[in-house]
């Protein structure tokens, strides 16, 4: 696992904007995002929208289970334990080194080889603003 301090800051910055903006100012749920997401999704008469934090994505790398209605309030729970246990930094370590994109790539690492053959400290703005976009729809461009 490559620590924080050596992933690139615009990459870190590009995952958290991309993901979950407002990382730093919550304890591991984002209630305005969810109320944003749920209201969206009613008046779309389907699911358009997630709300997902970086540390629900984390829970559910680490707990994997089926989406339910249940899974995404036990996420919920266990995303406001993990913050009270954890560090933002740690856990922003462990989603840059473990967030899924296509082919079975796990990590900011493998999907900078896997997408533009190159170093993490080496992508373009571009390419970082892709790889962090990619995450929307990773299997979009599954290989």
């Amino acid at each position: 696992m490559l620590p924080l301090q050596e992933i690139p800051p615009f990459i870190q910055k590009a995952f958290i904007t991309a993901e979950d903006k407002r990382f730093f100012k919550h304890w591991g749920v984002d209630w305005w995002a969810r109320l944003n997401a749920i209201y969206i999704n009613l008046k779309s008469f389907r699911v358009v929208r997630g709300a997902s934090t970086i540390t629900e994505q984390v829970v559910r790398m680490i707990h994997p289970r089926p989406r339910s209605f249940w899974s995404r309030w036990l996420e919920t729970i266990e995303a406001y334990w993990l913050e009270k246990k954890v560090s933002k930094s740690k856990i922003l370590e462990f989603y840059l080194n473990q967030v899924p994109f296509a082919s079975n790539r796990r990590g900011v690492v493998q999907a900078s080889s896997f997408y533009f053959d190159r170093t993490i400290d080496t992508l373009t703005v571009g390419e970082t603003l892709a790889l962090a976009c990619l995450l929307r729809s990773p299997s979009r461009l599954d290989l």
